[in-house]
């Protein structure tokens, strides 16, 4: 579909320093001034700082807030993630290798659904994992949190020792159903206790690496991950087998976890995994009803039918920008 002339953006300043946008604004700020304006619900100031993304080309920087905002704050509705990871794969399949994607019909109106969508929508409070103390790692205080009556993960003989109490904890947990608080407490307590000793291990420069289990969609090097053993424990619950939305938002947020994974990455990563063992523990219960109104479609077209003016007042305030650099 073509653009009329009055709305195309000219040619866009690509940024060399990938700390700053088109526009000259510090690529961290907008990044922060989207994030505030889509926990605001201020959804004219989220679309004005994702065109400026999008100019700058950093269309994943967008997904990156969107995915972070999904995870963190809208995870008691698997109806709502599902239409985001949908749109996802549609981003990657479709959008991703663009040139001046910003001048593409088809590209504008997705973002400005996807942001307008996630921006009226209804946010939770973050999730926060437990904080794991010194106490924690006494002998005596370890002894009275097992709780496992069996050993549920097939370990090897490389797979670290340390990793293996905490890591059968996490799966005894996550396969009781119980659906209670106190057993997702238990669950991301032993999931903390991992990354605590992950990163204690990181830190005096020691091996951290387990068995090595394949998998397609990592770099066979990162295959050793003890991240692989829990996700192969979470997607072989019993309850992927009757939960079709389930298993899918499971499937394509491992996906997401393993997309260019790698050590320095992992972190950021983290919060995937968490956001995965709420949905397999459903604890609050989760809202699986298909007429599940997880956002206004009326609001959402009012966005969508202004689309080209939306980036339109964005051209005129990167025309002004541009005008005032060259009179410098």
């Amino acid at each position: 579909m073509d653009i009329k002339s009055k709305y195309i953006f000219p040619y866009v300043k690509i940024p060399i320093k990938k700390s700053i946008t088109s526009s000259d604004y510090g690529k961290s700020k907008v990044i922060t001034k989207l994030k505030k304006a889509i926990m605001n619900k201020d959804v004219d100031t989220a679309l004005f700082w994702m065109i400026e993304l999008h100019i700058s080309e950093y269309l994943f920087c967008i997904w990156k807030v969107v995915l972070e905002i999904s995870f963190k704050h809208i995870y008691t509705n698997p109806i709502f993630i599902q239409y985001i990871l949908r749109e996802f794969t549609y981003y990657q399949n479709n959008f991703r290798n663009i040139e001046y994607s910003y001048n593409n019909q088809e590209v504008r109106n997705h973002f400005v659904e996807v942001i307008t969508a996630i921006t009226i929508i209804d946010k939770q409070k973050k999730i926060k994992l437990s904080k794991i103390e010194p106490d924690n790692f006494e002998k005596e205080n370890l002894k009275s949190l097992i709780e496992a009556d069996k050993i549920y993960v097939h370990f090897f003989s490389t797979d670290k020792k340390c990793l293996r109490m905490p890591i059968n904890e996490l799966v005894y947990n996550i396969y009781k159903n119980d659906n209670t608080y106190e057993t997702r407490e238990k669950a991301l307590f032993w999931l903390s206790f991992c990354f605590f000793l992950e990163k204690k291990y990181k830190k005096k420069k020691r091996d951290f690496s387990c068995f090595s289990r394949g998998n397609e969609y990592i770099d066979q090097k990162y295959n050793t991950d003890y991240s692989l053993i829990i996700w192969n424990k979470i997607l072989s619950h019993q309850k992927l087998k009757s939960n079709k939305i389930l298993k899918s938002n499971l499937r394509k947020l491992f996906k997401i976890f393993c997309e260019s994974f790698t050590p320095s990455r992992k972190l950021s990563k983290n919060n995937l995994l968490v956001y995965a063992i709420y949905q397999i523990l459903d604890t609050p219960n989760l809202n699986y009803s298909e007429y599940c109104p997880f956002f206004n479609y009326k609001e959402i077209l009012k966005y969508q039918i202004n689309t080209n003016r939306i980036y339109q007042y964005s051209i005129f305030q990167y025309s002004k920008y541009i005008l005032q650099q060259s009179n410098n």
